[in-house]
């Protein structure tokens, strides 16, 4: 994908992309889920960098967005970012914003596996010249398409 570095992308196919891949766990511009870094400040990133940030999402990760394993004593096994835990429960959120309250009196293990909430693999969907129109739209960001779009999810 280092080809795409160099390549003229096109920013509206990439907001397509954006928004049909993305956007379930990524803000841009308001638009979009909570559940890793909002994006709207990243145009200014070098098209390596972001690349890097795409392929390899766990190489540097924000301790505010990694990702958390729970095991329940029944065995069930939830993943996500850990949003919010109290005495009484643990929340974490996944794709779309959509979210698991576990009791704590059901909790058999919680740990943060250190790696990002964002999966491995995303490239295996995009050709090159994919990745180059969602580099072009990561740092020369344009409307994101309406019928593609989903509200802003906290």
């Amino acid at each position: 994908y280092e080809a795409a570095i160099t390549q003229q992308g096109d920013a509206t196919k990439g907001a397509l992309l954006f928004s049909q891949n993305c956007i379930v766990c990524h803000q841009m511009r308001g638009t979009g889920a909570q559940v890793g870094p909002e994006l709207s400040g990243i145009a200014s990133r070098p098209k390596g960098t972001l690349l890097v940030d795409i392929l390899n999402p766990s190489k540097e990760v924000s301790p505010d967005f990694h990702n958390y394993v729970a095991i329940t004593q029944q065995g069930q096994v939830f993943t996500g970012l850990l949003v919010a835990d109290t005495e009484h429960s643990i929340r974490l959120r996944r794709q779309a914003g959509a979210e698991d309250t576990i009791l704590r009196k059901d909790l058999d293990e919680l740990r943060r596996n250190g790696q990002s909430v964002m999966p491995e693999g995303f490239e295996e969907k995009l050709a090159v010249q994919d990745m180059a129109n969602l580099l072009e739209f990561l740092q020369h960001p344009v409307p994101l398409p309406e019928a593609q779009t989903v509200p802003a999810v906290k």
